[in-house]
């Protein structure tokens, strides 16, 4: 009864939101990420077993995990976690559909299970020292579950059935995680941190070379309604109960923005006025070892385009506490010395590297009293690494939607808000479309462009088909006019379906939710509920074609017959030519020619760009059978 109660205040909620940007789930699809370990012929693990998924992105290590690609790998959705990058659980597929749409009870959702590992070899004397432990958050930047919700882990037995663990021994009605923040006695506006548990691996019948562990999260199947983290798995011998401690330092959050508030920025923006980008870096450290630890790192900037870097040296601060998590960790912020200002755009990349001296995960003291280590390298989650772009756009996203935000709204309006330093030539927008349930592929919008948010303010109209994308591609759109703006610009859609029409949107950065705008009406309304970006882009010229920020000498050029079909003169002479479709996509390109040939593309409007020197013409053909 009680999940009904949920579920129909949940429709009610979603009725009083409609036509308000709302979110939605989407999971990755792409094949898992190798960790750079050579592929293991067969599937069978040895103790220890250890992931921290640090070495993973979007999908669990398939050389550890036999399934769980329905578990999105981030390091968005979670607050202030053991170590770089969680495992969350909720109630879509890998998808992103909801295992039951309409179902009004909970259920199986997400699971992880890792692949066999032998516990065949293990003494009877010793198998009371055999020990999982693991770090857990509810709600996290997702959605609180509810008390009927929970995590499960289960064990893999010598008859082939999965065992549910007790999670909680000093309370027999307690097997797994619970939900709630009634549970946990915190209020609304708390955020649950993460917490550790330690279980024993109880019961002979889990000592075959076939043991393997489960987590399972029973949640609403109709939504990304119940969000779990789960973090630093650790499965061996030698343990004991109060075994909380590990002899590893971590670094935890993504790295701060670069040029706040935005992700990437145009580099001629950036060259303009670097003092009103420039925010010094930082990052977060954690001591899991139960005894105070020095805290000493290194911060490197560099330009992958031409090598320069710079760097903050070794530096050495005050220790950090026994078991202390998320200490700040400042560095740099950037300098124009790294660019030479020649170039047309620059990758710089930022290092962290905190100088802990972990080595491999300790294992066991040997019978002659050494110490012996295992081949799990706890160095791998002590350097943080990150790119920003310095090229031809404004971004207020990382590139990975972690959801999508839209409105479900006939003649519906978003728009996302870029200041420019200075006046430039905006021509174009990418923008992400990742895949919902249902599909928005193919549908028809008005791309726009405003200098206010009035309908007087309008700049720019174009036609546009959506193509679904996964989390990281956008649909790039070349504007069929180049648009003169300065100061402000917004730049966004209008749709014509009541159907939700997503966007990909980056949890990451909040600093991009006062620049998202929506209209349902008559009246535009700033964002202030949803914390992250709309991956929508300004782009501003492509490099190639354009001096950023520089007016260009236009060339004087008759280009006929127009329409044509096909086969075109030009009356004088350019350098090189470039053929875009209406979509962006450049179909071909070449150097000086008086007569063009493009009869062998279909009928339609293209954009021809010519250049010379520092000169140009845009101008758009009509090809017509």
């Amino acid at each position: 009864m009680m999940r009904y109660i949920l579920v129909c205040l949940t429709i009610l909620l979603q009725f009083s939101l409609w036509g308000q940007i709302q979110l939605k789930p989407l999971k990755s699809i792409n094949e898992p990420r190798s960790n750079g370990r050579t592929d293991q012929i067969f599937n069978t693990l040895n103790l220890p077993f250890w992931d921290d998924f640090s070495q993973s992105r979007n999908v669990p290590d398939s050389l550890l995990w036999e399934s769980g690609n329905s578990v999105f790998v981030n390091n968005n959705l979670a607050i202030h976690p053991p170590s770089q990058y969680v495992a969350t659980f909720d109630g879509t597929n890998m998808s992103g559909n909801p295992y039951a749409l309409n179902s009004l009870f909970n259920g199986a959702g997400d699971s992880l299970v890792t692949h066999p590992i032998d516990l065949s070899q293990i003494a009877p004397s010793k198998r009371s020292q055999v020990l999982l432990s693991f770090y857990w958050q509810l709600l996290g930047r997702g959605e609180i579950p509810e008390l009927e919700d929970s995590l499960a882990v289960m064990f893999w037995s010598i008859d082939s059935t999965w065992v549910l663990q007790d999670l909680f021994p000093e309370d027999e009605t307690l097997f797994s995680l619970v939900g709630g923040l009634d549970q946990l006695n915190l209020d609304a506006d708390s955020l649950p941190s993460f917490q550790q548990i330690i279980i024993p691996v109880s019961g002979s019948e889990f000592y075959h070379p076939s043991f393997k562990v489960k987590f399972q999260s029973f949640s609403s199947l109709n939504g990304i309604y119940d969000t779990w983290n789960l973090d630093y798995i650790y499965l061996n011998e030698n343990r004991d109960l109060d075994d909380f401690s590990h002899q590893d330092r971590t670094l935890s959050a993504a790295s701060s923005l670069l040029f706040s508030p935005y992700y990437e920025i145009p580099l001629i923006q950036y060259l303009s006025n670097p003092s009103n980008y420039i925010t010094p870096q930082y990052t977060t450290a954690n001591n899991l070892y139960g005894l105070p630890s020095p805290l000493e790192y290194v911060h490197s900037l560099t330009n992958k385009t031409n090598g320069n870097t710079i760097s903050t040296g070794s530096v050495a601060l005050f220790r950090l506490s026994a078991l202390e998590m998320g200490r700040k960790v400042e560095g740099l912020g950037m300098e124009t010395s790294l660019i030479n200002t020649e170039d047309d755009s620059a990758v710089i990349e930022s290092t962290f590297t905190y100088n802990t001296g972990d080595k491999f995960l300790y294992e066991q003291i040997s019978t002659e009293g050494d110490t012996l280590f295992s081949n799990t390298n706890l160095r791998a989650n002590d350097t943080l690494r990150q790119c920003y772009q310095l090229n031809d756009h404004y971004a207020f996203d990382d590139g990975t939607a972690d959801f999508a935000a839209g409105i479900n709204f006939m003649t519906g309006k978003l728009a996302v808000r870029f200041v420019v330093n200075e006046p430039d030539t905006l021509t174009g927008m990418q923008i992400n479309f990742p895949s919902v349930n249902p599909s928005s592929n193919g549908k028809g919008l008005e791309l726009m462009v405003w200098d206010e948010l009035l309908d007087s303010g309008v700049l720019h109209r174009q036609s546009f088909q959506i193509v679904n994308n996964d989390r990281q591609d956008f649909n790039e759109i070349v504007f069929s006019q180049n648009i003169y703006v300065k100061d402000t610009v917004y730049i966004g859609f209008k749709q014509f379906t009541e159907d939700y029409i997503g966007v990909g949107f980056d949890k990451d950065n909040a600093l991009g939710m006062t620049a998202i705008f929506s209209n349902t009406g008559t009246e535009w309304e700033q964002n202030t509920r949803l914390q992250g970006s709309l991956m929508i882009r300004a782009v501003f010229s492509e490099i190639t074609n354009f001096m950023l920020g520089t007016p260009k000498n236009k060339l004087k050029v008759r280009i006929y017959p127009n329409p044509s079909d096909g086969l075109i003169n030009i009356s004088e002479t350019y350098d090189h030519y470039f053929l875009y479709d209406l979509s962006g996509k450049m179909m071909t390109q070449g150097d000086f020619n008086t007569i063009l040939d493009f009869r062998a593309y279909p009928k339609g409007i293209y954009l021809l760009n010519l250049q010379r020197e520092s000169s140009l013409i845009n101008q758009k053909i009509l090809i017509e059978k």
